[in-house]
């Protein structure tokens, strides 16, 4: 015959599975939010490319020919919206980039071996329109660029 810790052991055990499958599925719906495809598609010219989070969305407006300036995004680290832009290998190869030009305001230099950069814009909420310029040599000349948006709200 059964004793009452086992019924009781009973009853948990549907309540334990359920709230471990709840919380398997918010974490896997929490992550999907920030996995998405990171600014890769090849199209260039005046197309729109979007990406977005609970806390910040991204759209690439406008992009050159150049076809160094591979992606960009805007995320959060912790309380901070930090861009995250990476350069093509290959356009690397070919193309003598000394920098790229964030907005006039910053001028994030570009190492050989590296092709993704960060650069920390403030705290949210934060919204702003940034070019974002490869440049090459002195004087300098212009790569290729792209123009993104972003929006990064404050908690809700």
């Amino acid at each position: 015959m059964p004793s009452a810790s086992d019924a009781d052991e009973d009853t948990d055990s549907p309540s334990r599975r359920r709230l471990l499958a709840s919380l398997s599925a918010a974490g896997t719906a929490a992550l999907a939010g920030c996995s998405g495809p990171f600014g890769s598609s090849a199209d260039s010219g005046t197309g729109s490319e979007s990406q977005s989070n609970a806390a910040c969305r991204t759209d690439i407006t406008r992009r050159g020919d150049g076809g160094l300036l591979e992606g960009a995004t805007v995320m959060l680290d912790d309380e901070d919206a930090v861009l995250r832009f990476t350069l093509s290998e290959s356009a690397l190869d070919e193309e003598a980039v000394g920098w790229v030009d964030v907005d006039g305001d910053h001028e994030v230099p570009v190492v050989e071996d590296r092709r993704e950069y960060w650069l920390r814009l403030g705290q949210r909420p934060i919204h702003d329109r940034l070019t974002l310029t490869s440049m090459s040599g002195r004087p300098a000349s212009p790569v290729d660029h792209l123009v993104l948006e972003f929006n990064c709200f404050a908690e809700g």
